[in-house]
């Protein structure tokens, strides 16, 4: 036998504030997850990071949905005015808050693209000035020794050879 809120009167207020504290530790819940996604943020693999981005995002769309869900229900519940009032203030401060969040996220994004851009930008400058260094000390032994020549060449190319694959590499990790 099914029974409704209408036979037992208090049943929908304890079912509310039951699912209103299951509620509030989900949402305390996608706090700590997202901390802890946020931790994760410029570990490698990038998978892992991308999975990070995933969770909070999702969390984030959840919370929201939950915050319209309950200030839909504070509204149509509301006794006046003011009740509507204060579900729409509610409403408008976690939004406000959610917005400021995603700001922040954003902003660090866009430093860390920043920063990995400029890292790849001084390996390839690094590269091209190691090519130019081994160029001069080629020169610069010519007329000399063949061996020496030689050594110096070889000794200039080892040196363009690792500055070229330190600047390949961060070109490859800037994709990830």
């Amino acid at each position: 036998m099914t029974t409704t809120a209408d036979e037992h009167p208090g049943a929908s207020t304890t079912a509310n504030h039951v699912l209103d504290e299951a509620v509030a530790l989900l949402m305390q819940d996608a706090r700590d997850i997202r901390a802890g996604a946020a931790i994760l943020e410029g570990t490698p693999p990038a998978a892992h990071q991308r999975y990070a981005d995933d969770v909070a995002s999702i969390l984030a769309t959840t919370e929201l949905d939950l915050l319209l869900a309950r200030a839909s229900l504070d509204a149509s519940n509301a006794d006046g005015e003011d009740g509507i009032k204060h579900s729409i203030e509610l409403l408008s401060e976690a939004v406000k808050s959610w917005v400021d969040e995603i700001g922040v996220r954003s902003h660090l994004a866009r430093m860390d693209a920043r920063d990995r851009t400029g890292s790849v930008v001084r390996r390839l400058d690094r590269a091209s000035a190691e090519a130019r260094r081994a160029a001069s000390r080629v020169s610069e032994t010519m007329g000399g020794d063949l061996n020496e020549l030689r050594h110096v060449a070889l000794h200039s190319i080892n040196g363009v050879r690792q500055a070229l694959g330190d600047a390949a590499g961060a070109v490859r990790d800037l994709g990830d």
